[in-house]
């Protein structure tokens, strides 16, 4: 017996009216093997998958709708060991990696405000975030999950009028009860599809979420967000980076759930650091020795190696060549903090104007290269540039090249004999 099947799909895949797509929002649980502490490969791309599917006309993807979805995820029993310990609590650490884009960028106010919720309603020791630089988004684990997802698609046609056409012939929605039924029908039709899915041996979660779901409360978070204190004591900001660490107060933080605190003694990660090894051991070598190479984590705490730097801290990103020429910029001049805008640099710098009416330590570079409206174009002792304002620079007996040009007198020559002077120098020949 032969049977022929007859495909028959639309020439186009336009979109029917505005914003009638489905946005997915792809969640991947990582194993990590036993004993492989300080092994790359003891991370694998294994583990279950959670897709949670909005309507793209209804709802939205941002940091908050992620922040709902991540206290979801402890509900879900296929992300029951990934989320909770052996009696049941949530786990003290979390770990995140994502992509860069703005709903989920380690370094924007947002997410930085959802991930401290997360901090407080989990009782957490830490929280990091960490993003790919931009165009290696591919090395993300989430992305090994698109290929099979978008597989299962092949052929497929989510309905938009399950229940009936909600748009007239402009294509302009003129029943919103009815449109919302049909973007729940269609989102369930896709929930369903993937939800048969089996990867690498782990079961595939999906659900549609429905534009009424109640979101996560962020208030607290954005309270603690505007305590300068608060902040500078538990969060660490960077390019592609950001941790939220418990400080040692119990009053403040309670009491820790880990033995994070005997690995980072200092509470936070340290930042990376370039070492080479030499005949009297490892020592901390500058970006541009070829023969250098990032130390391991375990080997960089053990020796307590730290990297050199002008400021009073060493910023994270010392080694993010995107970002050099704004580390100055965004450390505070008083205290060294580091952060990853000049927004929260300014905020921050308000807190030690408050704390001890003081002026402000200002940042005093090797030279001055140029100025203009209030603002002026310092040297570091690498000779990278910068423009600064100029109340955040201490001008002091530092070498300024325009000050320096303009004290420059041309030597004017002086004439005893007017006709000795005007005669040539050159003489002719017989």
């Amino acid at each position: 017996m032969h049977l022929d099947y007859r495909v028959k799909l639309p020439d186009h895949d336009f979109v029917v009216a505005e914003k009638h797509k489905l946005i997915p929002s792809i969640y991947a649980g990582i194993i990590v093997k036993k004993d492989g502490e300080g092994k790359p490969e003891a991370v694998t791309h294994s583990g279950p998958t959670y897709v949670a599917i909005r309507s793209g006309k209804h709802s939205s993807s941002n940091a908050e709708t992620h922040a709902t979805d991540i206290h979801k995820l402890s509900e879900i029993s296929a992300f029951e060991n990934f989320m909770k310990t052996r009696e049941g609590f949530v786990k003290p650490v979390f770990i995140f990696t994502c992509d860069g884009g703005p709903d989920e960028n380690p370094r924007y106010e947002r997410v930085i405000i959802s991930a401290i919720q997360h901090f407080k309603d989990f009782d957490l020791d830490a929280v990091y975030i960490a993003t790919n630089a931009p165009g290696r988004s591919a090395f993300n684990r989430v992305e090994r999950r698109m290929a099979p997802l978008s597989r299962e698609l092949t052929g497929v046609v989510l309905k938009h009028d399950n229940f009936g056409s909600h748009l007239d012939s402009s294509n302009k929605t003129i029943d919103l009860d009815l449109e919302k039924r049909n973007f729940e029908s269609a989102g369930t039709v896709l929930s369903n599809i993937w939800s048969q899915l089996v990867i690498d041996g782990y079961p595939v979660v999906a659900k549609y979420i429905m534009p009424t779901e109640t979101r996560l409360d962020v208030e607290q978070a954005k309270v603690l967000k505007r305590d300068a204190i608060w902040y500078a004591n538990h969060v660490r900001e960077s390019q592609y980076l950001l941790q939220i660490v418990k400080c040692e107060v119990v009053s403040c933080c309670g009491v820790q759930r880990s033995s994070l605190r005997r690995l980072l003694r200092e509470e936070f990660l340290p930042p990376p650091v370039l070492i080479k090894q030499m005949s009297n051991g490892y020592v901390t070598t500058e970006k541009d020795d070829i023969e250098g190479k990032f130390a391991p984590l375990l080997l960089q705490l053990s020796l307590k190696l730290s990297s050199s730097s002008h400021l009073k801290q060493v910023p994270y990103d010392s080694y993010c060549p995107s970002v050099e020429g704004y580390l100055c910029k965004r450390s505070c001049g008083f205290c060294g903090l580091y952060f990853a805008s000049y927004k929260a640099t300014n905020q921050h710098k308000q807190l030690h104007k408050k704390q001890h009416e003081v002026p402000i330590a200002k940042i005093r570079p090797q030279r001055i290269a140029a100025r203009r409206a209030r603002e002026i174009l310092c040297l570091d002792v690498n000779d990278d540039a910068i423009w600064l304002d100029e109340k955040d620079v201490d001008t002091t007996n530092v070498p300024d090249v325009i000050k320096l040009n303009e004290n420059e007198v041309t030597a004017m020559p002086v004439i005893n004999n007017l006709k000795e002077w005007v005669q040539s120098p050159w003489t002719e020949d017989d």
